[in-house]
């Protein structure tokens, strides 16, 4: 045997091999788990809206149900316990603030964005001259962008 041999059967080049093939097993699990989370939550994602990927990490493969179940329930609890706490501080109490909470998830939520849009696009539609734009100070891009949307 030479030396080489010798270290690489010994003790402490076996006890290295094996850490860094169990750390590698380790890196890959934990991979296999994400993929795994990730696949589940995305198949599912219509019946466990608010459960993310993170929240299921570590769970074994045969629980993620069950675990994404109990996730969704507590997120919508929580979910429906701030929108309450919202609604009763602009007055709404009993059956108006339950009829209140309903309607508002059953929107989707806050739509002042599309009705900002919409806003928007009517003042849009309101004749005029258009507002002249001192490009004394903006760079190119900036010259090009704003002559590109004025073309519109």
């Amino acid at each position: 045997m030479t030396d080489e041999n010798s270290d690489d059967e010994s003790g402490s080049g076996l006890r290295s091999q094996l850490e860094t093939a169990l750390a590698q097993k380790k890196v890959l699990e934990e991979q296999n788990g994400r993929l795994v989370v990730g696949n589940f939550i995305n198949s599912k994602s219509d019946e466990f809206s608010l459960v993310e990927a993170s929240d299921l990490v570590g769970v074994p493969e045969a629980q993620l149900a069950d675990k994404a179940a109990e996730i969704q329930a507590e997120k919508t609890t929580s979910r429906e316990a701030v929108i309450d706490s919202v609604l009763a501080g602009k007055g709404y109490t009993g059956d108006e603030l339950v009829a209140a909470r309903t309607e508002f998830l059953s929107s989707g939520g806050d739509t002042s964005t599309a009705d900002a849009y919409g806003r928007a696009a009517a003042l849009g539609g309101v004749g005029g001259s258009p507002i002249q734009v001192d490009t004394t100070n903006l760079t190119a891009n900036q010259k090009i962008s704003l002559g590109l949307a004025s073309r519109k």
